[in-house]
């Protein structure tokens, strides 16, 4: 489940929204006269209005909270490579890990050598 893109969890829940309501109509064309084309193309079309639905709400909220981890790392700004819209194709999530790990790395490395110089100094005016 780590691996998964976003876009593919927008299909699959759409595709089971379109699935449920191919049921449903099925269902209730035992009860009422509902012509073929209809139990055809519904479930078709909520499909496609769920799944576009879902791909910009889905966008939004993790476009957002990107910002907000990029924000928290970088102190608002952002690398050349990040501007813009994060692309629900791609594994944003496992790409906002490795550049926090990258971050994490830099501000170790920054620390152990500002440690030294602090040492040296130390034993340079003692």
């Amino acid at each position: 489940m780590r691996n998964l893109k976003p876009a593919y969890i927008v299909l699959g829940g759409s595709l089971a929204i379109g699935l449920f309501s191919l049921i449903l109509l099925v269902i209730l064309n035992s009860f009422l006269n509902i012509h073929l084309g209809v139990i055809i193309l519904s479930p078709l079309i909520i499909a496609v209005f769920s799944y576009i639905t879902f791909y910009i709400f889905i966008k939004i909220f993790i476009t957002e909270k990107l910002k907000i981890l990029y924000r928290s790392i970088r102190k608002g700004k952002f690398q050349s490579t990040l501007e813009g819209s994060f692309s629900l194709q791609d594994d944003v999530i496992a790409q906002a890990e490795i550049e926090t790990k990258n971050w994490t790395d830099e501000k170790i490395s920054e620390i152990s050598k500002l440690r030294e110089q602090e040492e040296f100094r130390r034993e340079f005016l003692g």
